[in-house]
């Protein structure tokens, strides 16, 4: 494995600044696995076999972050536009091969070559406005994101009456999938020598597109939109100097892999296979977080508790 990451910094004057952070990385994997399975049902066998599963995987990364940030004449105005680009290039060889001592036969002897293409970019942009003192703020952020994906996967099946390994379409196919998002969010801030509360709301429109060939004819379009909101919330309040208590909810959108959406039997795993689906939405997590924290210098004593909670929505 390797992995590269630089960060450059540029100054315009004493108001403007820009960052850049590229990284680029490179993974190289080979794994190798067997297992052995028995199932009784009524002290009856059932099945009594093993499998034998060989992978190598290689991945080409690359990514840049851009950061400007422009502050204003103006006491607690500021700017903020965000820019990510990244891409990632995958490719793996999978050899399968499961047995069957009931039958003294294999169940899946085969060959999986796949491939997958992920290109990612977003752009956030951060405006704060004070609305009242040097303690009272709004801030307005607008984000646009887009996820494209391509997925092939080749099968090849063991025919034993020819004793080769010929191309199988019922567990091959290719996926192309592109999901678009669009969020609006408004936060209100309020800092002063304890208390730092920002609490807002955001909408989130999300537009999926999928397209599945099978021998390289197209078999399914699929379009979805769907959005969500959130209410938002960061709470901190400082006792003194060494002790505070803080609570913070955020909720995200977590999209379905590849592996979940291409609607193709996968006989991966011969006692557990599976088809994905198309028609998954967007997981949505709501998280909350909620802590005390108290340090006493003169005893050298700490003490610190606090709890987690995530609750998902259409969960993957």
């Amino acid at each position: 494995d390797a992995q590269m990451r630089l960060e450059m910094e540029y100054r315009i004057g004493s108001m403007n600044k820009i960052i850049l952070r590229p990284q680029v990385g490179y993974t190289n994997s080979n794994s190798a696995q067997m297992n052995g399975y028995t199932y009784d049902r009524d002290s009856i066998r059932i099945n009594d076999g093993y499998q034998k599963q060989n992978s190598l995987q290689e991945e080409i990364s690359a990514s840049m972050r851009a950061i400007y940030n422009r502050k204003f004449v103006k006491p607690g105005r500021a700017l903020t536009m965000q820019g990510n680009l990244s891409f990632k290039n995958t490719k793996g060889e999978t050899d399968t091969y499961a047995w069957d001592r009931m039958t003294n036969s294999a169940l899946v002897d085969q060959y999986t070559l796949s491939g997958n293409n992920t290109l990612s970019y977003s752009l956030r942009t951060s405006f704060v406005e004070p609305i009242y003192g040097k303690n009272h703020f709004l801030e307005t952020v607008l984000s646009l994101s887009g996820n494209n994906r391509n997925s092939v996967k080749d099968q090849f099946t063991m025919i034993q009456l020819m004793g080769e390994y010929q191309y199988d379409s019922i567990f091959s196919n290719e996926l192309s999938n592109n999901m678009y998002t669009e969020q609006l969010e408004l936060n209100y801030r309020w800092v002063s020598e304890k208390i730092d509360l920002t609490a807002g709301a955001r909408v989130l429109a999300i537009q999926t597109h999928s397209t599945t060939y099978y021998g390289g004819l197209l078999a399914r379009d699929t379009l979805y939109n769907r959005w969500n909101w959130s209410p938002n919330l960061r709470f901190r309040y400082k006792f003194g100097r060494k002790e505070f208590a803080r609570i913070v909810y955020r909720g995200n959108v977590n999209q379905p892999t590849i592996q979940q959406m291409e609607p193709v039997r996968n006989n991966s795993d011969a006692m557990n296979e599976t088809v994905g689906n198309l028609g998954l939405n967007p997981a949505f997590n709501h998280n909350i977080f909620a802590m005390y924290s108290r340090f006493n210098q003169e005893k050298f004593s700490s003490l610190m508790t606090g709890f987690r909670a995530n609750i998902t929505k259409d969960e993957l």
